[in-house]
């Protein structure tokens, strides 16, 4: 899907070469950041806390679907870093550093929520 979209921007844009990421989000009248801009949008905790939201209401409290959910966007987040030559803006990089954590985190919770089960079901 990644692959999808962004080639739509490549062909609509009449060649790939040069095309940039600023190109592309300015085509759908956004603007670019350069920084985490956290207290904006398309910052980085902002954009992470999104995908972490949509991740969860996907999974719900299904461990195999919370891996699912995360095998899912390590690999989509790899195809994006693929097609730009694994130089994206910081904020990308920064974007999945706090997802990467979100997902640990959510991952503890999962174990801790399993861990109290069996020791409810060993008393």
């Amino acid at each position: 899907m990644v692959s999808q979209l962004l080639g739509q921007a490549a062909n609509s844009s009449g060649k790939k070469e040069g095309l940039t990421l600023e190109s592309i989000m300015k085509s759908y009248g956004l603007d670019y950041i350069e920084s985490d801009g956290s207290e904006d949008f398309w910052g980085a905790e902002k954009t992470a806390n999104r995908i972490l939201d949509f991740a969860k209401s996907l999974a719900g409290n299904d461990p195999d679907n919370f891996k699912k959910v995360k095998d899912a966007f390590e690999k989509g987040f790899g195809e994006c870093s693929g097609i730009w030559g694994g130089n994206l803006p910081d904020v990308c990089n920064q974007t999945a550093e706090l997802v990467r954590k979100g997902f640990d985190d959510w991952e503890k919770e999962f174990n801790a929520q399993s861990d109290a089960a069996a020791q409810a079901a060993a008393q």
